[in-house]
C-alpha cells in the first residue's frame, strides 16, 4: 500500500466526525440564537405592557376626560396581554388595584380642576396641599408599576 493512499483512507475515516462535529455544532448555535430571540421577544411585549400602564397613568394624571380616548382603550387592551407575559399576580393588580388607582388619580384631578382659583377665597395653601398630594400618589403608582414589573423586564443570559 502506498504513502498517498494511506493518507487518503485516513482522511475519509476522519470526514464523518468532523462533519458530524461541525454539524452539531451549528445545531447548538442555531438553539443557542433560537433561545435569546425568544428573550427579546418576550422582553419586547412585556415591554409594551409596561409602556401602555405608564401611559395609562400619564392619562389618569391628565384627568378623566382624557382616559376614554381611543389610545386609552387601546393601552387597556394592552394591558389584558399581561395575564398570558407576566405571572398571575401581576395580571391581578393590573386588574385590580391599578385600575382603582388610576380611577382615584383621575378623579382627583377633577377635584382640582373644580375649584374656582380666580376667586379671591381660594385655598391656595389647600390647593397646594392636595397638589402635593396628587404628586405623592402619582410617584408611589410609578414605584409600584416598576417595583411589579421588574422581575419581567430583565434579560438575563
Amino acid at each position: 500500500m502506498s504513502l498517498d493512499l494511506q493518507w487518503a483512507t485516513y482522511v475519509s475515516a476522519l470526514n464523518l466526525p468532523v462533519i458530524a462535529g461541525f454539524g452539531a455544532w451549528i445545531g447548538y448555535r442555531q438553539w443557542w440564537t433560537a433561545r435569546d430571540k425568544l428573550k427579546f421577544d418576550l422582553f419586547d411585549r412585556r415591554m409594551s405592557v409596561y409602556q401602555a400602564a405608564t401611559a395609562e397613568l400619564v392619562r389618569a394624571w391628565g384627568g378623566l376626560e382624557e382616559m376614554g380616548t381611543g389610545e386609552g382603550v387601546a393601552d387597556q387592551l394592552k394591558l389584558e396581554e399581561a395575564k398570558w407575559l407576566t405571572s398571575d399576580g401581576v395580571a391581578a393588580y393590573l386588574d385590580g388595584r391599578f385600575q382603582e388607582s388610576l380611577n382615584e388619580l383621575a378623579e382627583f384631578r377633577v377635584v382640582l380642576d373644580g375649584h374656582d382659583t380666580e376667586s379671591p377665597d381660594y385655598d391656595w395653601d389647600g390647593h397646594d396641599a392636595r397638589l402635593e398630594e396628587r404628586t405623592r400618589m402619582y410617584r408611589g403608582l410609578v414605584r409600584k408599576l416598576d417595583e411589579v414589573f421588574s422581575p419581567f423586564l430583565t434579560l438575563k443570559h
